[in-house]
């Protein structure tokens, strides 16, 4: 199964240097970010910080005319709800063809609900094959996704959070974890946390794909 600018927007990917998981997040039509979530041909910035290129932007708390104002911007092709955010994304609505507005993978059956058409979403490395089909599923039966959605968030926070709290993960190491969790073996991550990782990872998918 592929994914293409028409299913969704984007499918955005922080991604291990590592050609297999590289090759894998292309192959799904995804776009893969460096590490430090950079990439795609454009960078992530707060709004007082726009800088030469192509920006994708913190909508942090910023006002709907603010938003409005940015999404119009041709060095803006995205804004970035780090929380799915109702309101403030459906008085975009009408700018779809303007903008990008990203939310995370986590939450993105309800960000695509509220109009979201891409997203960030290092989670698609636990189970590639499980999220791409979760995905496809938006348009024909968002009601099943929403569901698989929720099983999906108790699965990270019964599974993985508990695991990036005790080790205090840095944002790269978790995107290394999800990597783990999905069969990659190219981590520095302690060994003893792969089967915790590679268990998490089972339940993940199964989430998904009930």
């Amino acid at each position: 199964m592929t994914l293409t600018p028409d299913d969704l927007a984007r499918l955005y990917v922080p991604t291990p240097a590592d050609p297999d998981w590289i090759g894998r997040v292309e192959d799904f039509g995804g776009t893969v970010l460096r590490e430090d979530g950079r990439g795609g041909g454009w960078a992530l910035t707060s709004a007082d910080r726009i800088g030469r290129g192509s920006n994708v932007v913190a909508a942090a708390n910023l006002p709907v005319t603010d938003l409005r104002d940015l999404a119009v911007r041709s060095d803006v092709p995205g804004l970035w709800f780090e929380a799915v955010d109702e309101e403030r994304m459906l008085a975009l609505a009408d700018l779809e063809n303007e903008v990008t507005l990203l939310v995370p993978g986590r939450a993105f059956a309800s960000g695509w609900r509220a109009g979201a058409t891409g997203t960030i979403a290092p989670e698609f490395l636990v189970a590639p094959e499980a999220f791409a089909s979760w995905c496809a599923r938006f348009e024909d039966v968002l009601g099943g996704a929403l569901d698989a959605e929720r099983r999906m968030q108790h699965a990270l926070e019964a599974k993985f959070e508990p695991l990036a709290r005790r080790a205090d993960w840095t944002d790269i190491e978790r995107v290394h974890a999800c990597a783990v969790a999905g069969g990659w073996d190219g981590s520095t991550l302690h060994p003893d946390l792969c089967d915790e990782l590679l268990a998490f990872g089972e339940a993940f998918a199964e989430a998904l794909g009930s």
